[in-house]
């Protein structure tokens, strides 16, 4: 895993590599990095191959739907939700 971290911005770069199975299903592979991340899975948001982002309604498709490559890069990043908690 390599790391890169900017001083005066909140931008932290990561590598993970995954391996996975094509059975399995988006909120399984996005719970698995908010874990890795520290987050909540709500708080994160995927980006596929071709800028392609997924709603949450499309949280039960198998990662073989995606038609993911070997080596495709997902990029993770966390979504600010605003939030009222009475």
């Amino acid at each position: 895993m390599s790391q890169k971290n900017m001083w005066g911005e909140e931008k932290v770069e990561r590598a993970i590599v995954l391996k996975l199975y094509t059975s399995c299903t988006l909120w399984e592979f996005k719970s698995e990095i908010a874990k890795l991340l520290g987050l909540a899975p709500k708080y994160l948001e995927l980006e596929f191959p071709g800028k392609k982002m997924l709603d949450d309604k499309e949280h039960g498709i198998d990662m073989q739907q995606l038609c993911l490559k070997k080596n495709d890069i997902i990029t993770a990043r966390k979504v600010s939700i605003n939030e009222y908690i009475p």
